[in-house]
């Protein structure tokens, strides 16, 4: 997916259910960080994409990060065609649940 590793470390050393931290970032500086528990809910940080406030339906406004959401979408594809691992949702605070990603 273009991404290198460049760390891997327990959230908590030491603790025997510590989730795993894993850090990646492409030759163009976008990196993602991730939370891997032993159960639960995963949890993504972003840094380099550019996030927007777009207006929704309803008249409000909601962040929206299609290049970002595309790159996780495409993990959690990965992630169950390869491994068998169901993925949720990808989720963000300020996230409208009705907006459709854009097909390119």
């Amino acid at each position: 997916m273009g991404f290198r590793i460049t760390f891997h470390q327990p959230e908590h050393p030491g603790h025997p259910a510590s989730a795993a931290i894993l850090g990646a970032t492409t030759g163009t500086g976008k990196g993602i960080s991730v939370s891997v528990p032993i159960a639960g809910q995963v949890f993504y940080d972003v840094d380099g994409f550019v996030l927007h406030s777009v207006a929704t339906v309803e008249g409000n406004t909601a962040a929206v990060c299609d290049e970002a959401e595309q790159v996780l979408n495409q993990m959690h594809a990965t992630l169950e065609d390869k491994f068998g691992v169901q993925m949720g949702e990808v989720l963000w605070h300020g996230k409208d649940p009705n907006r459709a990603l854009r097909a390119r």
